[in-house]
Parts: structure tokens; sequence; C-alpha cells
């Protein structure tokens, strides 16, 4: 049996959620998200919610149903559900939800022995947002502004000075492109990150961030 993992997979294949993201509002209690089998055969779903180093299942949230039946090209909503509220709420935190994707049953080739089968497991962040923050769609669109920049020698110091993740999706200096390791995209509430430079000669830094949608922010820029 082969694996594939990924944040999640095109068409012919199977998909989870809408976004590249899920955002867990507090005061919801819990939060539907799409499970789509789009393969010609039909699977098992089963999700879980892991801890931000992806080694534990959290305490915090349990995925119900526990399985869901998916056939060819069905498309049903499973659920994230808050087990209890024990979490920081003065700003976000960062889970992890995971999707199996299982053959309902194994093949036989020819009468004897199982034959390849594939199962996906999809993984995609989870980012529990408590209710002292804004919970609108746009949320992050509006905290773009709050990222500062210094320049540290060779590297440019990124400073998230907000309550939320903020993921970098784009980076320039007045030359040119720069790019962000993926280990160092994510900036922690209230924390930073050094980004290596090439040429640290540079004069102004212009960025956009990927929204709650998983889209692009409008450009900022500021002057070093």
């Amino acid at each position: 049996m082969s694996v594939m993992s990924a944040p999640y997979a095109s068409k012919g294949s199977v998909s989870l959620g809408i976004s590249t993201r899920l955002v867990f509002h507090s005061d919801e209690k819990r939060v539907s998200f799409p499970a789509l089998n789009d393969t010609d055969k039909p699977l098992l779903f089963h999700g879980q919610v892991l801890t931000r180093d992806k080694l534990r299942f959290s305490p915090n949230f349990i995925v119900t149903p526990e399985v869901v039946h998916l056939q060819p090209g069905e498309r049903k909503l499973a659920q994230v559900v808050q087990l209890n509220s024990q979490l920081p709420e003065d700003r976000e935190s960062l889970f992890y939800l995971r999707g199996h994707f299982i053959p309902a049953a194994a093949e036989s080739e020819n009468g004897a022995g199982i034959g390849l089968s594939t199962s996906y497991v999809l993984t995609m962040k989870m980012f529990y947002r408590p209710a002292k923050l804004k919970d609108d769609y746009d949320a992050i669109d509006d905290v773009t502004h709050e990222l500062d920049f210094k320049l540290n020698e060779k590297t440019l110091k990124v400073i998230n000075k907000s309550a939320y993740f903020l993921t970098l999706n784009s980076l320039r200096s007045e030359k040119a492109e720069i790019p962000v390791p993926n280990e160092v995209s994510m900036i922690d509430p209230f924390g930073h990150v050094e980004i290596p430079l090439a040429d640290p000669d540079i004069r102004s830094i212009t960025w956009t961030l990927l929204n709650d949608g998983g889209f692009a922010t409008k450009p900022l820029t500021q002057d070093l």
C-alpha cells in the first residue's frame, strides 16, 4: 500500500477542506469541513487533530464522525469538535488537521493475494482563534501592516506584532524577490524570524501574506 502526503490533492484524487488552512473560532465549539473522494473507488475517511509538532493527538479536539464512508465522487462534511478551551486567549494557537483516506476494501489480483492500493494522507494547518480576536474573514488582511522589518547584517529580521500567525506569501526588495525558506515563512504571534539575504544592500521591503482563505493580501511596503 502506498501513501501520498500533501496539503491538498488535485482532481482525480482526494481533497480536504476548501483551503490550505482551517480557522477554528473559539466561540463556535465546532467547525465543519468537506472531505472529497474524487477517485473511482470507495474510500473511508478518518480525521485527526494533531499538536503543533505533529507527534501527538491534541487533547483539545476530536474529529467526528470517526469514520466517513465516501463513494466515488462523493463529498461529505466532517466536524472538528472542541473538547476543552484550555488554550491561550490573547493569541492564536496552531494545530494540524490530518485526514486519512483509506481504501474501503483491498482488491486481490486473480483471486490470490492483496493487490496494490493507495491511501492518501492530507494535512492542513488549523488555527484556533480566541473570541477576543477579530473573527471576520478579512482578519489577516487587516493586520498585514503589523509586520516590522529590520536589517541585521546579512539577515532580515521579520517581527510579528500581532496576536495572529502570519504566513509570508511573497517578499521582495526594491531590487528583486527575496526567497523565504519554508521553515521560517510562518511567524508566531508576537514572535520573529530571520531570513538570510543574498544582497543586504536594500532600502525597502514589499510583502504579502496568506489570508484565511489561502489568498494573497494586498502588498504593503516598508522603508528600511
